[in-house]
């Protein structure tokens, strides 16, 4: 076993004075991953992860919808998934932890459903899907018919999946058995304590305000440490307590949202990775909606360190990803509603709420107007929706929700960043597809970055990675040419998104 990794939380404690071989910057699900990969792949790499808020913090993997599946219509895409969905299952064993740890995943099942009128030949490419899950050795991947899938459901879960689902609207089903869904923030923590148990050092509450150059290379990053409150706190209230400068060989830019101001500012590259907020009702189980629940066994340890297996009640239903842009999964007694858009944010984009109806007699509720009208165009094909269990919430604050922080093509890629001779990576970029293909794309920068030849790698191909596409632009670029490459018609991207499909 390497040595223990420090997790540095006290804004007043110093950073270590030595140099590292690489700083990350970011504690989401890129950045810890990179951190344990590292390590995984190079035992004597000396790694720090830098967050600038506390794990698991606030950030994008905390608010993802945390499905896990390894169903892709590109190959290289499925390769990365089934990488990381152990990672997911059972981070214990597969991170190799002496103590058990777990990421809130409940093995439900993923279902794709699909209708083959509406799209023709949409049955042929989920057997394709299947093929290729089997080319892979990709366990439990089948399609069927709507009425082969549901005989092949419990009863209770079928029952479940009439009360949520308008069954006609629905010809055929793509299943990943062992997909289901993980908590961000559960998630955060069993990989920072892999990252510490595998020797990666961990600082929170330390911001990166630039990179240290000699003759022009980058040789490290100036960071402040802060803390809460304080009379000579800032409008976000942190006070700075120290600052200084680590020494690196190479920097990992894992920052999310922060990423792009980052590289505009060291690096003078803009880059398309716009944000989009979505926020995830959720359909509560009444009486009247009446859904089933199930139980899930987990292991963790209790207060005295000690692993402990409980139990965990939630509605027994599938991971739920419909043609119709929504997808649905159990948490708690309730389900989830996700409802997919392109609308484009700015970073301090502060959700308003929308309105159901207009005039006096309009209802203000807490979901975002373009969720209100997706959930209001699609109300006859999910009965759940409209009963007395939909919370819209009476306001933003009462809906969860959170930044997509995406390029284009929804996609994520890890690389170089141009201009800086391979001493600055990138890793991100992914939409909600980002959280269940971390660990693969880290595993892909980790052996980038520990020198394994490129036909070696997880994905020997472009299409996560930074070769895949220009991802980064002048300075000059423009606000409004960067949206446009989000718009299809440009030509200049294809959007891969939730199918995986393979830039033009």
């Amino acid at each position: 076993m390497t040595t223990r990794g420090a997790l540095i939380e006290g804004a007043k404690h110093p950073l270590p004075a030595d140099p590292y071989d690489v700083v990350v910057i970011g504690a989401g699900v890129y950045g810890l991953c990179v951190g344990y990969e590292l390590r995984r792949l190079r035992p004597d790499a000396r790694v720090l992860v830098v967050e600038d808020n506390t794990i698991p913090g606030e950030g994008i993997t905390v608010n993802t919808g945390g499905i896990v599946r390894s169903c892709y219509s590109n190959r290289d895409v499925a390769v990365a998934s089934s990488f990381g969905q152990p990672y997911f299952a059972d981070p214990t064993s597969t991170m190799q932890l002496r103590d058990p740890v777990h990421t809130g995943f409940v093995p439900s099942g993923w279902s794709r459903v699909v209708n083959e009128s509406e799209t023709p030949g949409i049955a042929s490419e989920l057997q394709r899907i299947v093929a290729t899950a089997d080319e892979l050795g990709i366990p439990g991947v089948w399609s069927a018919t709507r009425e082969e899938w549901l005989a092949r459901l419990d009863a209770g879960r079928a029952e479940n999946v009439r009360r949520l689902l308008d069954l006609d609207d629905i010809t055929h089903v793509l299943v990943d058995e062992h997909g289901g869904y993980a908590d961000g923030g559960t998630t955060l923590l069993a990989f920072l304590a892999a990252c510490l148990e595998h020797g990666v050092d961990v600082v929170t509450q330390c911001t990166i305000r630039g990179f240290v150059r000699t003759a022009g290379e980058v040789e490290g990053v100036r960071y402040e440490r802060w803390s809460r409150g304080g009379a000579d706190a800032g409008d976000d209230g942190r006070r700075i307590v120290s600052e200084g400068e680590v020494a690196c060989d190479t920097v990992v830019v894992a920052a999310g949202a922060g990423s792009r101001r980052l590289l505009e500012q060291e690096c003078g590259l803009r880059m398309p990775t716009l944000p989009t907020y979505h926020q995830t009702p959720m359909v509560e189980n009444t009486s009247s909606v009446g859904f089933t629940e199930t139980a899930y066994a987990r292991t963790a340890r209790d207060g005295s360190g000690a692993p402990r297996t409980f139990e965990v009640h939630t509605v027994d239903v599938p991971v739920i990803s419909h043609w119709r842009d929504l997808y649905f999964h159990a948490e708690g007694s309730g389900i989830t509603v996700g409802a997919h858009h392109r609308e484009l944010h700015d970073e301090d984009y502060v959700p308003r709420g929308g309105m159901i109806g207009d005039g006096p007699d309009g209802i203000e509720v807490g979901l975002s107007q373009v969720l209100v009208d997706k959930i209001l165009e699609n109300l006859d094909y999910f009965p759940a929706l409209g009963g007395d269990g939909l919370r819209l919430g009476r306001r933003p604050t009462d809906v969860p929700g959170g930044f997509y922080v995406m390029n284009p093509e929804e996609l994520p890629f890890e690389g170089p960043v141009p201009g800086t001779n391979d001493r600055v990576h990138y890793i991100g970029s992914g939409s909600g597809t980002g959280f269940k293909l971390g660990p693969g794309l880290a595993h892909l920068l980790a052996q980038r970055l520990t020198g394994v030849p490129r036909e070696e790698r997880l994905v020997p191909g472009d299409t996560l990675s930074v070769e895949r596409n220009r991802y980064f632009y002048p300075l000059a670029t423009t606000e409004s040419e960067l949206r446009q490459l989000f718009d299809p018609a440009s030509g200049r991207f294809r959007h891969m998104g939730a199918s995986g499909i393979v830039a033009s």
